[in-house]
Parts: structure tokens; C-alpha cells; sequence
């Protein structure tokens, strides 16, 4: 027996033999950034508002130190002759890149829903794995996105608050309150900055959790094939050879059975012949 050939073949499982486990945590961690991404957005947006629209990331930003009457709305508390505001493409990209997470989670989380466990299903969309390798990549790519903007809104809201406690000698982002302007506004960009980073750990371990679909095979089994030769069958040549063995004269017997019979045939024709002359 000669090996021709061993490769491994993956198989695509029964669907029943899929955890469901893949499918439920993948669902619950789109849910999970979209409802992060919304807190961030709003937070963020409502932040932006208090500062009249002005970017406030990477902003070397100066109050009016005088009296004011805060009663009044129209009163800006800002320093217009020393303010330097950020730019406001890179608020941008912080405010609608939550925006875009909600947007591109909803449809996967209902991709996944729609799909089986895995493997091999006749129920919902076949062969569900096919959306795993499209979704890794997707997930690996929105993951940096945003990474950016979470970096972006925590190194920008640091540069503000390091402006305004060194412009006005102050000790921290909330004394602003003195300055006839809200604490508040300030507190939104915390909140947003911690459901951005919310955000981004979550696309990182959807991320995550496909990698380990992939090396674990959670889809299909391995199978090992191996081509061989076939073996001859020796039991049936031999038992063959054996029976030639056992009676070797056995056709010869018979052929000489077959003349004896045909000359005494004879022998008796020629005696009635004999008889009858």
C-alpha cells in the first residue's frame, strides 16, 4: 500500500452543532455601540451647542474675567481678542463618526439576526458564515475609525483644559462656572469622551470575537483525507493456487476417462462387425 496523497478538507457543520453563544454575543455588542455611539452624539452635540457652535477641541480658549450679568443670555463669556478656536473639521468628524456607528451597526446586528447559529442551516440566510469574513474586515477597519475620533476628543478636550486653567489660573475644567458660562457643557464632553472610548472597545472586540469564530473553525469540522493505493487480494489468488494444488491431475483424469470410453466403443464395433461377416 503506497500513500498517494493526505490534505485536510473543511466540511461545513450541521447547523445545530454551532454554538449559539457566536451569534448572540455578536448581536449584543453591535446593540452595545449603538447605544454608546448614541450617548456620544448627543452628548457631544448638546456640548457644541453650549459653545456657540464654536470648536472647543484643540482650542486655546480665554474667558472674560470682568463682571458680567450673567441674567443676560446674550452675554458671551468668551474672550473673542484672545480665543482660538479649533478647527471645526475636526469636530466634525468627532460628532458624525458616532453618527456612522449607529448607522453601520444596525444593519449588521440585523444581518447576524436574520442568519443561523452557523455552519450549515436551512432556516434563515444559507450559509451564514459567509457574512463572518465581510464583517471581520468591516469591524477591523470602523474599529480605527473610531479609535481616531475617541483620541481626537480626549487629546482636544485636554489642550482645552489645559488652555483655560492656564489662561485664568485656574485648577480645573469646572471652575468655569465663575465665568458666566455652565459646567455642564464641559461635563458633556467627559461624558461623550467615555462612550467614545465605549465605542471603540466594542467594534474592537466584535472585532475580536470574529478572529476567534475564524481560528477556533466554529463553522466547519476538519476532516483528514488520505489516498492510498489499493492493496491486492491475496486471499482469493491463493485459495485459487490452493485448489489448483489439491487436485492437479483432476482434467487429465477425465481426459483419459473420455478415451478409455471411445476405444472400447470401438473394440465393440469391430467385434459386431466381425460377428456379421
Amino acid at each position: 500500500m503506497k500513500l498517494l496523497e493526505l490534505y485536510l478538507e473543511l466540511v461545513e457543520k450541521e447547523s445545530r452543532r454551532v454554538s449559539s453563544a457566536w451569534k448572540n454575543c455578536q448581536i449584543t455588542l453591535y446593540v452595545a455601540s449603538i447605544v454608546a455611539s448614541f450617548i456620544a452624539y448627543i452628548c457631544f452635540t448638546n456640548a457644541l451647542n453650549g459653545f456657540n457652535g464654536n470648536c472647543m477641541l484643540f482650542s486655546d480658549v480665554s474667558f472674560v474675567s470682568g463682571p458680567l450679568n450673567c441674567s443676560q443670555p446674550e452675554v458671551n463669556p468668551f474672550d473673542a481678542a484672545r480665543t482660538e478656536w479649533g478647527d471645526i473639521g475636526v469636530c466634525m468628524f468627532v460628532q458624525y463618526v458616532p453618527v456612522f456607528s449607529v448607522i453601520f451597526s444596525f444593519p449588521w446586528a440585523v444581518l447576524f439576526t436574520m442568519c443561523g447559529t452557523g455552519g450549515k442551516t436551512a432556516k434563515g440566510l444559507p450559509q451564514p458564515w459567509r457574512i463572518v469574513y465581510p464583517a471581520l474586515v468591516f469591524n477591523i477597519v470602523f474599529f480605527f475609525i473610531a479609535m481616531a475620533s475617541a483620541v481626537m476628543l480626549d487629546k482636544g478636550y485636554d489642550t482645552f483644559c489645559h488652555s483655560f486653567t492656564s489662561n485664568m489660573n485656574e485648577t480645573s475644567c469646572r471652575d468655569v462656572d465663575k465665568y458666566c458660562f455652565s459646567s455642564q457643557h464641559v461635563l458633556r464632553i467627559t461624558y461623550a469622551e467615555a462612550a467614545s472610548w465605549c465605542s471603540m472597545v466594542v467594534w474592537l472586540l466584535a472585532a475580536l470575537l470574529l478572529v476567534l469564530r475564524c481560528i477556533f473553525v466554529a463553522d466547519f469540522d476538519v476532516i483528514k483525507v488520505t489516498i492510498q493505493t489499493p492493496e491486492p487480494d491475496h486471499d482469493w489468488s491463493s485459495s485459487r493456487e490452493r485448489d489448483d494444488w489439491t487436485n492437479p491431475r483432476e482434467s487429465d483424469h477425465e481426459q483419459d476417462t473420455q478415451q478409455i470410453t471411445v476405444s472400447d466403443s470401438s473394440s465393440k464395433e469391430t467385434i459386431n462387425q466381425e460377428v456379421d461377416l
